[in-house]
């Protein structure tokens, strides 16, 4: 069972718990063909895949198109849901406390789901209140508008700038519907949504007898279902024979950004947004790897929101965080890299080289891509070189989160080199590309009834 519970800044709604059991089909499931992101060189890209390599693929989507998105729901567990009427910042220690990366938010107006917040929203959310004269040189100021600001005033505001096809827009415009699988999907389908969609995460929702969402399914909680199953079948022993350097996957050369140590915040805060990349590798003036920043890193910054904390350089802010960024080389086991990935909670890891020159990243979004694309043979499928996939500002959360609402005060290719970004460089956005591929969302005609 699951026990959702829908935070707010004035109340609290217990949905109870729920049988697993008690969800029929409603809507024929749109199939969804994967898009695929283009293939980056890298000094040792494959030329053709070894046969354990195509073994260890095909073992995994036979086991994704075997198992529903019901099988990876947890026996119990808790949901942490955002009322639309909650302020930014208390949302901000909501992730924080409760050690997650999105929420879903109900919009008590319409007694339904209106989307998902997430960690690239706050991403975005800090960009447009720096570039507000408004704020400028007043901290003061910045914290309580973050603190007066709601989720539903953040939604509106992105879709008015999507719809004006501002500068700042740089996502397809945000629907006002949650996009969603059925417990009966099929987890090959979940995970097409996941990689198409440019997304790290999926609520799994049960429409009758009311709309509930049963839990939120991301890349890392399928993953170790994967390995389970593997486990199971006997098949676990190939994941330590195969290498990182035996993987067609990964973003390398021109593909990998870095940052100097020097790079102001505010400035990988752009490239974050612009990119789209995880994580942005930091190095020293020698090129050597210091840390990384990644996107889930920026809800950290609401425990000293001010204004002067953007021109801070990026190798103090790192500095006092605890859990670092995930790193390997080319010869790392994909068993021991699956195994840091997961103890850490983190979505990506940083490839080095003997000198600890960063060499580039690897996402689970990569590997999830490589699974599914189960007709390619030999060779990655050629993309021109102006393909980009299909992005959402609907990004981050983990696995079986809790809630509550008004938080403790408390918490108030060749062997080019990768271009480094000096902290005035701005990078230029990648084009995007919209997804054909219909999504089923909390907009369509099912019975809607506010959480008692």
């Amino acid at each position: 069972s699951c026990n959702p519970i829908i935070c707010c800044s004035s109340h609290i709604y217990d949905i109870g718990f729920i049988s697993l059991c008690s969800f029929h089909r409603r809507f024929a499931v749109n199939t969804i063909r994967t898009a695929f992101m283009p293939p980056s060189p890298s000094p040792f890209m494959p030329a053709q895949l070894a046969d354990n390599v195509i073994k260890f693929r095909d073992a995994t989507y036979d086991i994704l198109k075997s198992f529903t998105c019901m099988d990876v729901v947890p026996d119990s567990g808790k949901v942490v849901v955002f009322d639309s009427e909650l302020a930014i910042k208390h949302a901000f220690f909501g992730l924080i406390e409760h050690d997650i990366k999105c929420a879903p938010v109900w919009d008590s107006r319409v007694a339904d789901y209106s989307g998902m917040i997430t960690v690239t929203d706050f991403n975005a959310i800090l960009l447009h209140f720096h570039d507000s004269n408004e704020f400028r040189d007043s901290s003061s100021k910045f914290a309580s508008k973050l603190g007066a600001y709601t989720v539903r005033q953040w939604n509106e505001l992105k879709a008015g700038a999507c719809t004006k096809g501002s500068q700042e827009c740089n996502h397809q415009p945000p629907t006002s519907s949650l996009l969603y699988a059925l417990p009966q999907d099929l987890l090959l389908d979940g995970v097409r949504v996941l990689v198409v969609r440019n997304i790290h995460r999926l609520p799994v929702m049960q429409l009758v007898p009311e709309n509930v969402v049963l839990c939120i399914n991301n890349l890392q909680r399928i993953l170790r279902f994967i390995l389970h199953q593997l486990e199971e079948r006997g098949q676990s022993g190939l994941l330590e024979q195969i290498q990182v350097v035996d993987l067609p996957v990964g973003s390398y050369n021109d593909r990998c950004l870095t940052t100097l140590g020097s790079t102001k915040l505010i400035d990988v805060l752009k490239i974050l947004r612009l990119n789209r990349t995880p994580a942005i590798p930091i190095v020293d003036e020698n090129g050597h790897y210091i840390d990384a920043y990644s996107r889930s890193d920026v809800r950290y910054l609401a425990l000293d929101m001010t204004y002067d904390m953007f021109a801070m350089p990026i190798v103090e802010i790192v500095a006092v965080r605890e859990n670092r960024m995930v790193t390997i080389t080319k010869s790392t086991s994909l068993e021991k890299m699956f195994s840091l990935l997961l103890s850490s909670r983190k979505h990506a890891c940083i490839v080095l080289d003997e000198d600890k020159i960063v060499l580039g990243i690897i996402s689970l979004s990569d590997v999830f891509q490589f699974f599914i694309n189960h007709e390619s043979i030999s060779l990655p499928p050629y993309f021109p070189p102006d393909f980009s996939p299909s992005s959402d500002l609907l990004s981050d959360m983990t696995p079986s989160p809790i809630v509550v609402t008004d938080p403790s005060p408390a918490l108030a290719t060749d062997s080019s080199p990768i271009p480094t970004l000096a902290p005035e460089q701005s990078p230029t956005p990648a084009s995007d590309i919209s997804s054909p591929y219909p999504l089923q969302t909390s907009s369509t005609a099912h019975p809607k009834s506010e959480p008692q």
